[in-house]
């Protein structure tokens, strides 16, 4: 699958975030398949910035401005990552109305 600019990546509903207060990795739980998902340095950050409204866009600008780095350093990466998590199935993609 392609990402889109406009798509607005959303957790799947059987999705919880477990963000442990020692500052270890988030972890996800799928309770559609029982399996649990590590997050790991800039995958938790994407998943962090993933709210249900914003788009792939602004995403990757969020992510980009939090560690100050170009967005076309980022792009690939974190749509990359974007992927893995649909894969993995705790992640769909909802298509953004088009903007006028």
């Amino acid at each position: 699958m392609s990402w889109q600019l406009g798509d607005v990546p959303v957790a799947t509903d059987s999705v919880v975030t477990f963000v442990p207060t020692d500052g270890s990795d988030p972890v996800l739980f799928d309770a559609a398949t029982a399996r649990l998902h590590r997050l790991a340095g800039p995958s938790a950050t994407v998943w962090a910035a993933i709210d249900g409204s914003r788009t792939m866009a602004d995403v990757i600008d969020l992510v980009s401005a939090l560690h100050r780095i170009e967005v076309v350093a980022t792009a690939a990466d974190i749509e990359t990552t974007l992927e893995r998590l649909r894969t993995l199935g705790v992640l769909r993609v909802a298509r953004s109305p088009r903007r006028r």
